[in-house]
């Protein structure tokens, strides 16, 4: 294992710190740090051996990455090694761009030997692609919604129809299984009668559109098994059909996101030499958000630059960034703590950065009793104490006041925030879940989702920036929100890009001709799509479609109809270039299909607008002032992972009971989060998460009694004396009243 300081022209002994305080202040210079770096930020920055990073939220965790990358970029000596940063997103590529991206260190940092992006995106471009590309296979898309859209599509061809038809009996016996064996007045039974009756409806070619193909690809001769692994249940002789199915939307150069692995560890398996190859490349290895890396991927990762592999062993240095506190993305289980490579883990050095900048500790107190994984040293919070906003609520509610919760603490946050700017002020409501299964309502559980709380809340609105979309128009609508959420018209143009490159996918499957020395083929491995397309196109059609594209992200209104179709007019003339095609016509391509806006609420004026694209607000008029109004934002705890909001409400919702309710053994003090297992786990990672977003004021809302289960013997009930518990572990505690007001207890 080689020292990183034998690739630093810094002047440093092995026993010292290998960036001098000069070398400290001019970071901390062109990151506009005014205070500088505490002790543990320092303690972080002047390490460069293996090293788990454990950082509490609002701690400066990637300040600290940007700024450590920085000074090892200032001193880096070879020109045909480098550093290589993975994470689940681009944040700390985004963060270099827009913090380092005009100094040379930043600019080194961009560009090869160096790599920083997703951990697909390094795997696709240093392992996928290169055994593929030996196999004389092609990636055109990375795309699980395209993958799939292209498998249902194979299977409407004739060879494959026995195939189809066959899922589309299962589909039916499952539904008709469920009516013979559950009683008339279940849900279940309701929902099965209802997709019957649906299908009967429907022409044959319309039944077969609607079968699941949602498949993994398990080895390299296409065969499948469900997404969450499980074989699938089909006679022998309908396998090798199915495999030609997978084989023909391969042969396209279709894949989703998990096969990107798959063909990395083929090449593993393949070429013992990779690992060398990967290993000089990169000597040194930093991993940001550690805690969301999925078992299956640090099971590769650790494999690729740490196991006893290739020729000569040689291992990297890796540093892993991250909370384990904080890992709520569970498409699949993080590396267990006996794993082969856990995080943090117990035979790596660790660091901690326990100092959050941004709450008090009030809001650290009660935070870090819900840490399932405790810091070595107990978080601080370290925000400027104020008066207000420390009296932080529970609010206790029963059914006839459910929907005077969210008004209730609307009231609540602004008499809390007093001296606080409120329009300024981000204040949010959140929950664990926020769409039921059946999409209704609930009856006798009646706080299962946020539309139980507030009946116009749209679940199917929430969006991230990586999110894919069906129709062009909603790439579009989705560009403005994020625009809106984030100031910044950069992330707006580029999903925009995005939706057009899908749009290149789609349209040259239908035109079937080969892109190969087209403008799209050179942007398609590109990850700046806005970017890549100006460099292609001529100047003039390219500030057409630039400038419609940003009028639409800036417009103070809806879209409407007839400025839609003009934008297309443009996107035409961007699309028939990239593809070399002089004239594809877009009229009948239902990915360019015009839709309304979904209406959140039908009351709002027009020059609202905002509170029903995407947005989910809540509009609440201050009581004695109807004049005033303040706008909340309504999502899951998911959605606001990583942002700083000024006040928050936390829902109770349900997953098999109440989810806050199953948790009360911990809000009351009676259990240790670190000794959580299962579900309750998670759930307390996601209530953690959800808790250290605010820099003011947290609120949960609690009912008083609630039905845990369809057969439970007795609900989940709050006492009087748990009232006392809460209120000694911190809490306020208020009944929630019909007219929105507060009885605090």
């Amino acid at each position: 294992m080689s020292s990183i300081h034998s690739f630093l022209s810094c002047d440093s002994a092995l026993s010292s710190k290998p960036f001098s305080d000069t070398d400290i202040k001019w970071v901390e210079s062109i990151l506009g740090l005014n205070h500088g770096f505490d002790k543990h930020q320092l303690d972080v920055l002047q390490n460069i051996d293996n090293l788990d990073v454990e950082a509490c939220p609002g701690s400066g965790k990637t300040t600290v990455l940007v700024a450590k990358l920085a000074l090892l970029a200032r001193y880096w000596k070879p020109i045909n090694q480098g550093i290589c940063v993975l994470s689940m997103t681009n944040a700390a590529r985004d963060e270099i761009q827009e913090r380092l991206g005009g100094t040379a260190e930043g600019q080194i940092l961009l560009h090869p030997p160096h790599f920083i992006g997703t951990i697909h995106s390094f795997f696709s471009e240093f392992l996928a692609k290169p055994y593929l590309n030996s196999n004389g296979m092609a990636i055109v898309s990375i795309d699980d919604d395209f993958s799939r859209s292209q498998r249902l599509k194979t299977l409407q061809k004739k060879p494959y129809l026995i195939l189809t038809d066959h899922l589309l009996a299962e589909q039916r016996k499952k539904r008709t299984d469920i009516i013979e064996n559950n009683n008339p007045t279940t849900q279940k039974y309701a929902d099965a009668k209802a997709w019957l009756k649906n299908k009967d409806e429907e022409t044959l070619e319309e039944q077969r559109l609607g079968i699941p193909v949602h498949w993994r690809m398990i080895d390299t001769v296409y065969n499948v098994s469900t997404v969450q692994g499980q074989p699938l249940d089909l006679p022998d002789s309908l396998l090798p059909i199915l495999r030609n199915v997978i084989k023909e939307v391969v042969d396209k150069g279709i894949f989703g996101f998990s096969d990107i692995f798959l063909y990395s560890k083929a090449l593993m398996k393949s070429s013992v030499v990779i690992f060398n190859i990967i290993r000089t490349r990169f000597p040194l290895l930093l991993i940001d958000e550690a805690q969301d890396t999925s078992c299956s991927q640090a099971e590769i990762i650790y494999d690729l630059f740490l196991a006893d592999k290739g020729s000569n062993n040689e291992k990297v240095i890796r540093q892993r960034f991250g909370d384990a506190n904080q890992t709520i993305y569970t498409f699949e289980k993080p590396m267990a703590r006996d794993g082969v490579d856990p995080y943090p883990s117990p035979y790596i050095a660790k660091l901690t950065i326990p100092v959050s900048h941004r709450f008090d500790q009030s809001i650290a107190a009660i935070a870090s009793t819900f840490e399932t994984n405790p810091l070595q040293i107990p978080m601080r919070g370290m925000r400027k104490e104020v008066a207000e906003g420390k009296n932080h609520c529970i609010l206790i509610f029963n059914e006839e006041t459910r929907n005077q919760v969210i008004p209730s603490f609307a009231e609540y946050a602004l008499k809390e925030l007093l001296n606080q700017n409120i329009q300024d002020s981000q204040i949010r409501v959140c929950s664990h879940i926020h769409k039921a299964k059946d999409d209704k309502p609930s009856g006798e559980e009646f706080a299962r989702t946020i539309q139980d709380y507030y009946s116009p809340y749209i679940a199917e609105n929430m969006t991230k920036e990586y999110q894919q979309h069906k129709y062009f128009i909603d790439y579009v609508r989705h560009a403005r929100f994020l625009v809106k959420e984030t100031k910044d018209i950069k992330i707006g143009v580029d999903k925009i890009a995005e939706g057009i490159y899908k749009l290149c996918l789609i349209l040259n499957e239908e035109v079937s001709s080969s892109t190969i020395g087209s403008p799209f083929f050179r942007i398609k491995s590109l990850n700046n799509k806005h970017r890549a397309i100006s460099n292609e196109i001529n100047e003039i059609d390219f500030y057409s479609y630039s400038e419609k594209a940003i009028g639409f992200l800036l417009l103070n209104s809806k879209i409407i109809e007839t400025s839609w179709r003009e934008f297309l007019m443009v996107v035409c003339k961007v699309v028939n270039f990239l593809l070399s095609q002089k004239n594809i016509k877009l009229d009948e391509n239902k990915f360019l299909k015009w839709k309304e806006e979904d209406e959140a609420y039908e009351s709002q004026k027009d020059e609202h607008w905002t509170g029903i694209e995407k947005g989910n607000i809540y509009r609440h008029q201050i009581k004695g002032d109807e004049s005033k109004t303040i706008d909340i934002k309504l999502g899951t705890i998911h959605s606001v992972k990583g942002q700083t909001h000024t006040a928050s409400l936390l829902l109770e919702s349900t997953n098999r009971g109440p989810i806050l309710g199953q948790l009360k053994s911990y809000l009351l003090g009676n259990d240790e989060a670190k000794d959580s297992k299962g579900n309750k786990r998670s759930w307390l990672n996601t209530l953690y998460v959800g808790l250290t977003r605010p820099t003011h004021l947290i609120c949960l809302a609690i009912p008083e009694s609630h039905k845990k289960y369809a057969r439970a013997k007795a609900p989940v009930s709050w006492t009087e004396e748990d009232f006392e518990s809460l209120k000694a572990m911190g809490w306020k505690v208020a009944r929630v009243k019909k007219d929105s007001d507060l009885e605090f207890i």
